[in-house]
């Protein structure tokens, strides 16, 4: 297929859309979502998804990707969900996506957006960074080794891992964010990356608080994400539970969203690094109070061949963070 048309998804396209994905991926795609027609229409005209598609001459669905909330007012979207038909690569029809789903994301004056690319292979990393994006972590063994691309190499043995990246669109607020000695000066080292200011503090008062978050699993992913919105001083025991309860379940991977904002963040660290949590990615401007730093848990099994990254900045960030999940394991044992 040579002609194709870019533009915006409706809740029309929505059953299109399930059968594009289950030719690429089977019934393996780890999002759900896009198996259900009636939840990605609802996505849609409810402004939670902003999806691009891409259409041949004959009408058919060909590729898709999306700009994606966590939750209503959310400010920075995830870059996602990019499908491309197997029998039309080769076209270069991700580029042309990335490219309008970046001019939806100006036309719709977004400071940035983060995305999270797979690491099996480095196409979609170079888009992301052809849109300008910057590594700023990376999930390490996040997603089971139970869903396969259509027509591209796929990790079968081990968790896919992947990079995180921050594309900037406009000039984010300075900001004073709180992190423990060992991590600011490589948040200093991307901040500046990414030519936003932060004024970093490694020391601040402590708030008599109690925790505040809330949680979701996947459980054919074996993932739990748990975000918190206040860190109270009982936020090592809280964790602590939480996690115990989650792993009778099954649940083998945690993402962890602290909130950089809060300087009870600086003392938590500590204790979440002796449960086993390291760093993964920090994501500017995440939520509506400012920057996040998600923390990661796992000790699934991870190649580190196996991680390829398109540039040598993101082969450093890897390197880092496998070198920050073997010193937490290390130190807690």
């Amino acid at each position: 297929m040579s002609e194709f048309t870019v533009r915006l998804m409706t809740a029309d396209d929505a059953e299109q859309l399930v059968g594009l994905v289950r030719k690429c991926y089977g019934e393996g795609y780890p999002n759900k979502i896009l198996y259900r027609p009636e939840e990605i229409a609802a996505a849609l005209e409810n402004g939670l998804m902003h999806s691009i598609v891409s259409e041949g001459a004959d009408g058919r669905l060909i590729g898709h990707c999306a700009l994606t909330f966590s939750e209503q007012g959310a400010p920075i979207p995830e870059a996602g969900k990019m499908v491309v038909d197997p029998d039309c690569r080769g076209q270069h029809l991700s580029n042309r996506l990335a490219e309008h789903r970046k001019a939806v994301a100006i036309e719709n004056n977004l400071l940035g957006y983060w995305s999270e690319c797979v690491t099996n292979h480095p196409f979609s990393q170079h888009e992301i960074i052809d849109s300008g994006g910057v590594e700023t972590g990376a999930f390490i063994a996040k997603d089971a080794p139970t869903w396969h691309m259509a027509g591209v190499n796929n990790v079968t043995d081990v968790r896919l891992s992947l990079m995180t990246y921050y594309i900037p669109l406009r000039t984010a607020p300075v900001r004073t964010i709180y992190l423990p000695d060992r991590y600011a000066e490589f948040a200093g080292s991307l901040a500046q990356g990414l030519g936003v200011e932060r004024d970093i503090v490694q020391q601040g008062p402590e708030a008599e608080t109690r925790t505040v978050l809330n949680y979701s699993t996947n459980p054919g992913n074996q993932f739990a994400q748990i975000v918190v919105s206040v860190v109270g001083t009982d936020m090592g025991p809280t964790i602590a539970k939480l996690v115990d309860r989650l792993e009778t379940d099954g649940i083998q991977v945690f993402h962890l969203d602290m909130p950089l904002g809060d300087p009870n963040t600086l003392r938590a660290i500590p204790e979440l690094e002796r449960q086993e949590f390291f760093w993964a990615a920090w994501m500017p401007e995440f939520s509506r109070a400012g920057d996040v730093l998600r923390l990661q848990k796992t000790d699934a099994a991870v190649n580190p061949q196996e991680i390829v990254c398109a540039r040598e900045n993101g082969e450093q960030i890897k390197q880092h963070v496998l070198a920050e999940r073997a010193r937490v394991m290390k130190e807690s044992n």
